[in-house]
């Protein structure tokens, strides 16, 4: 896949439960509470907003190692949120379809993270040696020097 594509399609996803939040903060909440407090709503309308800023960060970014392990680690959080967070009965079994969801951007994410380029080169390039020798011909002459 292409990483690009994997980023937009992050971007849409991100983009479209963040406007939930944001907008319809009750509706995105039902599955927590039947009857969210106000507080509730605030932290609910602060993630969306947070959401939305990611998906426009994932839809206008330039592919690199930096916004793809920043994706990785978003989902692998909110992999390990939802997963505990079913387990301990705080959200409903069919809240596995959200960590399925995580499970498969952590994947996508991965493999993109490992198609890039390292960030440093893993061996540094060394000037070649030059042969001062006393007797070596051409000694310390400027023709043993590379160009600038």
């Amino acid at each position: 896949m292409k990483t690009r594509l994997l980023l937009r399609g992050s971007a849409l996803y991100l983009g479209a439960a963040g406007a939930l939040a944001l907008l319809a903060p009750r509706s995105a909440v039902s599955g927590l509470k039947s009857d969210p407090a106000a507080f509730d709503i605030f932290t609910t309308r602060t993630v969306g907003a947070t959401l939305v800023a990611l998906a426009i960060t994932n839809w206008s970014a330039t592919p690199g190692r930096g916004i793809l392990l920043a994706n990785l680690v978003l989902n692998a959080v909110l992999g390990v949120v939802d997963v505990t967070a079913i387990a301990e009965g705080t959200i409903g079994n069919d809240a596995w379809q959200g960590a399925a969801v995580h499970g498969g951007l952590i994947a996508a994410f991965g493999s993109a993270l490992r198609a890039q380029p390292p960030a440093f080169p893993s061996r540094v390039q060394r000037a070649p040696r030059l042969n001062l020798a006393a007797g070596g011909a051409n000694a310390g002459s400027p023709q043993q020097y590379p160009a600038a």
